[in-house]
């Protein structure tokens, strides 16, 4: 990204993200680095219809004329989406948890079907609901441009539905007056006759280019529409197929400075009366909009004519009262809008210049106006007594900052939606509260760059515009990492649990604790210079302690940033900041910059001292570089991209010991050219070095061929900009971050792939391909399933299973079952212990990873597992999904087998009322099984070792459960300082059973047991962390409480005890084959927002792990 200022700041806010101090979005700043990068060596050209030409070229949509879209090829390898189908904010418990998704421009709502509504997003497209916001559906993936600025619907057809590409609300942002400033702004106007389902293109004359502000449609003909635009105020009398623009009395627009439309109203019962507001040029009125030449006279009033956005509104209950927001004022007329007059009521914190700034007047209560700004959401209110106006700020901290849209639902007044850079927000009070719910099923977010855990592919971080840094933990349910803007991102590959993020400017932060919210550190001090809005850095491939990081010249420090930056590389004859950085080894580093200054810097004595060489030189072209890449094997082989227009995007270099480098343009030629677009990242096969993958402003492309073809290798993957790509080496998937369209993976080594591919995930780091890795320690915390960072993970912990019991004061369950869906399912259900005689709400998701939707079928049964998880019944696969006809089969239905339909990147939650026995023993399991039609369970899998059957098959899981008794009716007493659980061990045949016990919570946690008298005591080793001691009086009356009068049995003078951090412990004895009852006694201090104390407790035979149990303690609420 371009830099914009000169010194960079570092102010902070606590606005939208609690509890973290996170730094003030800027979007000028940001906005303006977004295009320079675009712009550079193309100042005066139509980048637009360079974009639109390359689209056609290269294999998406257009309707009027081009190749059709690159669709999903069925059985093939194509992109899947990977989410975030939710952004959260901070752990289950907190009490102000937030959803949020990417920044929403335009709300529509359909006045005649009840919950049916449309959203615009930034670079996200047209997304539709029919129930309210409980799902979402992408509808214009695939068309020109996924930049919305507005939408409408036609007033006599709710069918008919109008999008202006070009996003309004960032093109006055920057100091670039013309039309030009991101080439994938507009690309003409859309309309659908059918709900959205399907779109045709019209006015690519007119609009490319341009941004939209306002649509407007005539109440009584919806042929006649008008459009507020960055070109100026445009009309249609064809419904939107042809457009003519609208110049008598009004502004003229000239290229090079700030004018425009940005906003057209219509008077709510006389259309024939329309208002506009022009940039420089203030409110314009006419008296006869509905005439064949609409003639607008200014209206000769004392609101200031300033270089800034203005909006308008009419009151719909009382026409002669209008609104308009100029110049960071709120003005009011009563008399149509002829006279103006200031409100006097200052907005609170709520500008209006530019970047948001829309007015709306409630339909039933004149009196009450919303005002969406910048950063807030202010409400007017007018006293007809006292004749005066107020405001004040709604939604603070319950809605994302930045405001840009707010829509009031025409069956309630009170009903509104305020759409922000977070998504939309949703009041049923107008505006006293805001829930955030809506947010769900939305992936709109605008990532920027992303980077991955390095042996596993279940998690990933990824830096996004305004709404932090985010992190994929093997859900479409993304937490944050870190609030406000989020930049590059690193994952330290000799030790992931260090995480490096950026917000803007020189402003790097380390969290040691894998990316954990509220876990970073500053480690910008040292750091000087002029950066990029989100500057470079980089790891050295050799050691990622020692990190590189370019402002405007090269900082090296080799304790990843916590050294103070000792080592500043200036870079010679450079004129610009550093825009990207691969640093190779302890000796070598290329680096470039917006200018496309290309360098090597090398130390000649092992890192101590270092010396920047140009390496750039013709035919290499002066334009923003994006990415660096290094030839396996070979680091004097560089393969660079660049941005901007009208040159190779893809160079080959061969770097010499000294001197420039020899270029050579691999961008290919004719049809299998890369397309002439900003080439914004690049990936290079390690296990074939002649492919290369390069992510652009329309897609992702790829060579096979070092550069001598390229393919559109964008199959299935939204028409919007991709830009960061990673590749993760051991799964072989091809991540990519798009702006607006979230984040997006493909896998690169087989080229088939099923059309349907249903999962559960075994544990938490269980990824649904292959074989789940058993004992995998876990690499992020879950509070929801008692998971702390490390703890390993076995294949009897389903994360697509829990429980929810009674409990607290009043008991009560967390949720209403009818309330828990794929985002509450795994970011706030926290696990509980089913218990005995009560009704226990159990939960299973679902997960479909592939292009199509499926009916599952999904069955839920349980079994006493004290003595080990016992096998299916022999007519189980046959039963399926009826039930066994086994007489006195251990395994139990939970209620009937249920299907549901499970789209790609949605997950499907289940639910069943289980009403455990009151019998039913401490250790139980729980099994789930899945099937499909179209991703059937093989006959091969179809095994009865259920232990067996999970490790072998991704449409199982299995959940072992702590069965405990009804809790007593509150307060109850208090919990003991020990409690206790039975574990029956049944022994094989031979004496070559042992046990181990995994400590896995803080430094109080303690685990100890007592033997059966009739085994004979045994000597520990010297370092063994179990220990002998004798028990005290809560330990015996822990034991005596599970045990009864068989303590007699136990030998109670010796108690065998660990205790400590992460401790393991296998005492020296077999299991005698007769089995063994052993009482577990437990001890750890648990707080609230922690992960409780932990305790595996692991059987195995010759070393091979047969099962186990895992205890958590968990203070009774």
């Amino acid at each position: 990204m371009a830099n914009t200022a000169a010194i960079w700041s570092k102010a902070f806010h606590r606005s939208y993200f609690p509890g973290i101090r996170t730094p003030i979005d800027k979007p000028h700043l940001r906005i303006g680095s977004l295009e320079a990068d675009i712009r550079a060596g193309n100042e005066r050209e139509f980048l637009a219809r360079r974009r639109i030409a390359a689209l056609k070229r290269h294999g998406r949509p257009g309707k009027e004329q081009g190749p059709p879209a690159l669709k999903p090829v069925p059985g093939a390898s194509n992109w899947v989406q990977v989410g975030p189908m939710s952004t959260t904010n901070g752990p289950p418990y907190a009490k102000n948890l937030q959803f949020w998704t990417g920044r929403i421009s335009s709300i529509l709502i359909d006045p005649t079907a009840a919950g049916t509504m449309y959203i615009g997003a930034a670079k996200g497209g047209v997304w539709k609901t029919t129930d309210g916001g409980k799902k979402w559906a992408p509808m214009s993936d695939d068309e020109m441009s996924l930049a919305i600025g507005a939408m409408a619907l036609a007033p006599n057809d709710a069918q008919t539905v109008y999008a202006g590409t070009g996003e309004g609300n960032i093109f006055y942002v920057v100091n670039v007056p013309d039309s030009t400033q991101e080439s994938y702004y507009g690309a003409g106007f859309l309309k659908s006759t059918n709900g959205g389902t399907s779109w045709n293109l019209y006015g690519q004359a007119e609009f490319t280019g341009g941004a939209f502000f306002r649509i407007a449609v005539h109440p009584a003909n919806p042929s006649r529409v008008w459009a507020a635009t960055s070109n100026g105020l445009f009309l249609s009398d064809s419904g939107g197929t042809s457009w003519t623009p609208v110049t008598n009395g009004l502004p003229p627009i000239v290229p090079g400075t700030f004018t425009g439309s940005t906003e057209i109203v219509l008077h709510p019962t006389d259309p024939a009366i329309a208002f506009t507001y022009f940039v420089n040029g203030g409110i314009y009125r006419s008296t006869n909009a509905n005439g064949v030449s609409p003639a607008f006279v200014q209206v000769p009033a004392a609101l200031p004519l300033t270089q800034v956005r203005g909006s308008i509104a009419f009151s719909p209950s009382q026409p002669l009262r209008m609104m308009a927001a100029v110049s960071g004022e709120l003005w009011f007329s009563t008399d149509g809008g002829q006279n103006w007059q200031p409100t006097g009521a200052a907005p609170v914190n709520c500008t209006t210049y530019d970047y948001g700034n829309h007015v709306a007047i409630d339909p039933v209560d004149p009196n009450i106006v919303y005002l969406s700004g910048i950063p807030q959401l202010n409400k007017f209110t007018f006293d007809p007594v006292a004749m005066t106006w107020s405001s004040g700020i709604i939604g603070q901290g319950t809605t994302h900052a930045d405001h840009h849209f707010l829509a009031i639902d025409p069956a309630n007044h009170l009903h509104l939606y305020a759409g922000t850079d977070g998504g939309i927000y949703e009041s049923s009070d107008g505006g006293g509260s805001w829930s955030d719910g809506i947010n769900r099923g939305l992936c709109i977010t605008q990532f920027e760059f992303l980077d991955h855990h390095p042996t596993s592919d279940a998690v990933l971080f990824g830096g996004t515009q305004d709404n932090g840094t985010q992190q994929f933990r093997n859900s479409t349910v993304f937490p944050v990492a870190s609030g406000g803007d989020g930049g590059f991102t690193a994952v330290d590959f000799n030790n992931p649990h260090n995480v490096l993020l950026e917000h803007y400017y020189a402003s790097p932060e380390r969290s040691t604790q894998a990316g954990e919210y509220l876990t970073f550190t500053d480690i910008s001090p040292g750091l000087s210079g002029v950066p990029l809005f989100y500057p470079p850095y980089a790891l050295c491939a050799e050691d990622p302690d020692w990190i590189a990081f370019g402002t405007s010249v090269l900082f090296i420090d080799k304790a990843q940033g916590t050294g103070g930056w000792p080592t500043f590389v200036p870079l010679p004859g450079n004129t610009g900041s550093i825009s990207a950085i691969n640093f190779v080894s302890k000796t070598l580093i290329y680096c470039a910059s917006i200018h496309g200054q290309v360098y090597a810097v090398r130390s000649m004595n092992g890192g101590v001292d270092w010396a920047a060489e140009p390496i750039y030189a013709a035919p290499f072209p002066a334009r923003f570089v994006w990415d660096i890449g290094v030839m396996p094997n070979d680091s004097a082989h560089v393969i660079v991209v660049v941005s901007g227009y009208g040159t190779g995007h893809v160079w080959s270099g061969i770097v010499p010991q000294s001197g420039v480098a020899a270029w050579t343009d691999v961008s290919g030629s004719g049809v299998t050219a890369i397309p002439d677009v900003p080439a914004n990242s690049l990936v290079i096969d390690p296990a074939a070095p002649s492919t290369y993958y390069v992510g652009t402003d329309i897609g992702v492309f790829r060579t096979m061929n070092a550069g001598g073809q390229w393919e559109n290798f964008g199959q299935g993957l939204p028409n919007t900009a991709v830009y960061d790509m990673r590749l993760h080496g051991a799964s072989h998937l091809l991540r990519a971050a798009t702006h607006g369209r979230g984040v997006w993976e493909r896998r690169v080594d087989v080229a088939s792939l099923p059309d349907v591919d249903i999962y559960v995930r075994h544990h938490m780091m269980d990824s649904g391909r292959g074989l789940a890795p058993e004992g995998i320690p876990a690499a992020f915390k879950n509070i929801g399933q008692f998971i702390d960072l490390g703890d390993p993970q076995r294949h009897w912990m389903c994360a697509d299973m829990k429980v929810d019991a009674l409990l607290g004061n009043p008991l009560s369950y967390q949720y209403a079952t009818s309330a828990v869906d794929f985002v509450v399912f795994e970011a706030q259900l926290v696990h509980r212990n089913a218990e005995r005689g009560n009704v226990n709400h159990v939960f299973a998701q679902v997960h479909n990873r592939g292009i199509k939707a499926a009916t599952v079928t999904v069955k839920l049964i349980f079994a006493d597992s004290t003595a080990k998880v016992p096998p299916l019944p022999n007519d189980f696969w046959t039963a399926f999904p009826g039930n066994s006809a086994v007489p006195n089969t251990p395994w139990h239905p939970i209620g009937a087998a249920k299907t549901v339909t499970v789209t790609p990147t949605l997950p499907a939650v289940l639910e069943w009322d289980w009403l455990t026995p009151m019998g039913q023993p401490t250790h139980s399991c729980l099994l789930l099984v899945v099937d499909s039609a179209d991703d059937p369970i093989p006959a091969a899998h179809k095994i009865f070792d259920v232990d067996a059957l999970v490790k072998l098959d991704k449409r199982t899981g299995l959940k072992n459960l702590h069965i405990v008794d009804a809790p007593p009716k509150p307060p109850g007493p208090a919990p003991p300082p020990w409690s206790a659980a039975i574990l029956d061990i049944i022994g094989p045949p031979s004496n070559e059973t042992t046990l181990s016990f995994e400590l896995l919570g803080g430094p109080d946690s303690a685990l100890a047991f007592f033997l059966p008298r009739d085994m004979p005591p045994f000597s520990l080793p010297e370092r063994s962390p179990l220990k002998i001691t004798t028990p005290t009086t809560d330990q015996l009356e822990a034991a005596r409480k599970v045990l009864g009068k068989s303590i007699d049995a136990y030998d109670t003078s010796r108690l065998y005890l660990a205790a400590g951090v992460r401790q393991a412990a296998t005492p020296p004895f077999a299991i005698p084959e007769r089995g063994l009852r052993l009482p577990i006694l437990l001890s750890g201090t648990t707080r609230r927002g922690e992960i409780p104390p932990r305790f595996n407790v692991l059987q195995h035979f010759r070393r091979e792990l047969l099962g186990g149990s895992t205890f958590v303690l968990v203070t009774r609420e």
